[in-house]
């Protein structure tokens, strides 16, 4: 459902599952890497998703199948991969309070951003 209501905003699903697991009382640690795990799934799911609609419209785009560009694909799948190690170890490493601050404060920032582009254009 999170990803159902995030994708067309153009935000992570971590935006959604962390302050719902927050909510149902899910310590931030737990929350955090529940999300990561929970947005793996997702991606899986929406890559299947483009990948099978390019092909049944037969779609002809340079160097993708379906709509899944290849190159994008090599970059960013190992990018992530270890990116997501560095951010699970860190993110054991912080004070919880820390963390469920700076969530807090990026949450913030970002809802911000959101009504300023929605009132502005």
């Amino acid at each position: 459902m999170s990803g159902l209501i995030s994708a067309p905003m153009g935000i992570t699903g971590a935006m959604m599952n962390v302050p719902i697991l927050r909510y149902f009382g899910y310590p931030i640690n737990l929350a955090i890497g529940s999300s990561a795990a929970i947005g793996f799934i997702i991606a899986l799911f929406g890559s299947i998703g483009f990948f099978t609609s390019g092909l049944m419209l037969k779609a002809d785009i340079p160097l993708s199948i379906g709509f899944i560009n290849i190159p994008a694909f090599i970059i960013f799948v190992p990018i992530t991969t270890f990116m997501a190690r560095i951010g699970a170890k860190t993110v054991q490493d912080l004070d919880r309070v820390k963390t469920q601050r700076l969530f807090g404060v990026f949450l913030y920032v970002i809802g911000t951003l959101f009504l300023y582009r929605f009132l502005v254009t």
